[in-house]
């Protein structure tokens, strides 16, 4: 008898991605942020109910790896939720909330919003110094006008977050924007220590920031 002819083996299909890249980053998941992005789930997805992207989410939650993954994989760092009926910077649940909303549903292709909160304020509210450096060094408007016309920098102040505002004076920020209220972001500060950083910046112009670029590079280097 004739040997049988043996088919040639058929590849396995893959299996299908059934990843929410919301959940992923509001959860800290970086493998699922992968697999998501592998999958064909744009990096700048918007929420329905809040137009954030999934790096405003994780930022938001205070997720660093996911939102450094994120970037990672192309995110756009000055990409904006919509604005809120309060003040976020003065309801941290807002940012819990603003997940969770966030990962019901989702549209697979970014459009723009209204102005609100990005990523880089949401970094600043939180404290999270790796994050708002990552994203000022992927890009991010040191001088973004996000919620009640606050820039990250008032809002550095207004939650004592030294570190972050140095970072921003250091960068570039606008020292004498005006919010809604008419506040600048010295009158903003909680600490002294904060607001003497920023007035300092006020009386010596780029002579302070030169200042704080040195003092920022000297701290790295011995880090």
């Amino acid at each position: 008898d004739a040997a049988e002819e043996e088919e040639p083996p058929t590849a396995e299909e893959p299996p299908a991605i059934d990843v929410d890249i919301f959940e992923a980053a509001t959860d800290g998941d970086v493998a699922a942020i992968d697999a998501a992005v592998r999958g064909g789930v744009h990096v700048d997805s918007r929420a329905e109910t809040t137009n954030a992207t999934p790096l405003v989410a994780a930022v938001a939650a205070r997720r660093t790896a996911a939102a450094i993954r994120l970037l990672h994989h192309g995110a756009n760092p000055n990409a904006r939720a919509n604005a809120n009926s309060e003040d976020a910077k003065t309801n941290p649940s807002n940012a819990n909330s603003n997940a969770n909303n966030a990962s019901k549903t989702t549209v697979t292709a970014p459009e723009p919003g209204p102005l609100g909160d990005g990523a880089l304020h949401w970094a600043c509210h939180v404290g999270d110094e790796l994050v708002a450096a990552a994203l000022l060094s992927h890009g991010a408007d040191v001088n973004a006008v996000g919620e009640l016309d606050n820039t990250p920098l008032h809002v550095a102040c207004a939650n004592h977050h030294l570190g972050i505002a140095r970072s921003l004076l250091a960068r570039g920020a606008d020292v004498r924007a005006v919010n809604n209220y008419g506040t600048t972001p010295a009158q903003s500060a909680t600490k002294e220590a904060v607001r003497r950083c920023v007035a300092d910046v006020e009386r010596d112009g780029e002579v302070a920031r030169s200042a704080l670029r040195v003092a920022l590079a000297r701290e790295a280097f011995d880090a």
